[in-house]
């Protein structure tokens, strides 16, 4: 199973072809004869649409994958956690007994998201 970071990475180097040749057919365009501009123009046009469908599948495959169910349950439990821990806490001394526990709640979240 792919992670993100895999998917992440085949992202960025689809990405960085396609900049790279789009970046070559304009400039092929601005030297080009009138017959071969406006071929170039759409080639420009079509390789801007396939990198913007190569971001929006990259979104997608991100969050269909099995790290990002598993980072958002992680998440989910450390926020209801804290949660539960900051609802005990209603008067200074309970701020103070639970002070403790809400910060390892925090952290727990920052794990979550960390991966």
């Amino acid at each position: 199973m792919a992670t993100i970071a895999d998917i992440q990475a085949q992202q960025q180097q689809a990405v960085t072809i396609l900049d790279r040749k789009i970046a070559d057919a304009i400039q092929a365009q601005n030297t080009a004869p009138a017959s071969q501009a406006a071929q170039l123009a759409q080639v420009v046009q079509d390789l801007q649409n396939q990198r913007q469908a190569v971001y929006t599948q990259t979104l997608a495959a991100i969050q269909n994958s099995a790290d990002m169910a598993n980072a958002l349950a992680a998440l989910s439990a450390a926020t209801t956690n804290m949660n539960n821990v900051a609802g005990q806490m209603t008067s200074a001394t309970t701020i103070i007994n639970n002070a403790a526990a809400l910060i390892g709640a925090a952290g727990n979240v920052v794990t979550a998201l960390s991966g």
